[in-house]
């Protein structure tokens, strides 16, 4: 499986009865040996974190604030969820062939989320460029433990 490229941003949050904060999402394409294309989503709510191993892009759907996770499932063919705040432990996906793929993932979340402000594409395709076409089984992926972003803390 090699990496071939990645999109990530913020939907903005919104207003019910003040103000909501919005979705981060991260996406990166994978394509396996046999030329099929998969891809790895993590969305990021509050404390909360959503992961999809899927065929299909999810991103413009998280991008979308009434896409839901219930959604997404019915899309992936593997996904997790996770309270940010709890104890974390990426063993979870050891039993997954997209082991590397999704703790990739979950870095390129990290790197978004310790940018100040909210990075555009242009900053996405930069940071992802250096990967292009490495297999994320051949890296060294640090452990991943990411606090959420803060509207108040802009």
């Amino acid at each position: 499986m090699k990496i071939m490229g990645m999109r990530w941003g913020y939907d903005g949050g919104g207003m019910a009865c003040g103000p909501v904060g919005g979705t981060c999402v991260v996406e990166v394409r994978f394509e396996t040996q046999t030329g099929e294309a998969v891809l790895v989503t993590t969305a990021v709510m509050e404390n909360y974190e959503h992961i999809d191993v899927s065929a299909a892009p999810l991103y413009d759907k998280w991008m979308d604030d009434t896409f839901t996770a219930d959604e997404a499932e019915e899309i992936a063919f593997e996904d997790y969820d996770f309270s940010i705040d709890d104890d974390f432990s990426d063993a979870c996906f050891d039993r997954s062939a997209y082991r590397s793929a999704i703790r990739f993932t979950r870095y390129c979340m990290e790197q978004y989320m310790k940018t100040d402000g909210y990075p555009d594409q242009e900053a996405a395709d930069r940071f992802i460029a250096g990967y292009i076409g490495v297999d994320p089984d051949t890296l060294q992926i640090p452990f991943v433990s990411y606090g959420c972003l803060d509207e108040d803390e802009d």
